[in-house]
């Protein structure tokens, strides 16, 4: 159980940290430095709105499956743990089966 917490923390930590990163680099601050004056630090956009389409679409349809087949092409075997699989599998199926019935 341990070995599962220390794989995934490090994990967990990029990819909040990319999330995060992304949300200051997109949003106009303006408002929140308002109340907190730091300099010239107001207007924060430095990815633009124009970039971001494209950008997605870059990350969605050429980065994102290069890095999963990647991922798969290079796996070993032995390293996998079932059990955390089958927990993973069991979770998705049972969220799909509610969601699923409770479309209808």
């Amino acid at each position: 159980m341990s070995y599962i917490i220390e794989s995934l923390g490090p994990a967990l930590v990029t990819n909040f940290s990319i999330i995060f990163l992304g949300y200051i680099m997109g949003n106009d601050f303006s408002k929140f430095y308002e109340f907190f004056p730091i300099g010239s630090l107001g207007r924060s956009k430095i990815i633009p709105v124009e970039l971001g389409a494209g950008l997605g679409r870059f990350c969605g349809v050429l980065a994102l499956p290069a890095l999963l087949f990647r991922s798969m092409a290079t796996i070993q075997f032995d390293t996998i743990e079932i059990s955390f699989l089958l927990g993973i599998f069991i979770a998705k199926s049972l969220v799909f089966t509610l969601v699923a019935g409770g479309t209808r």
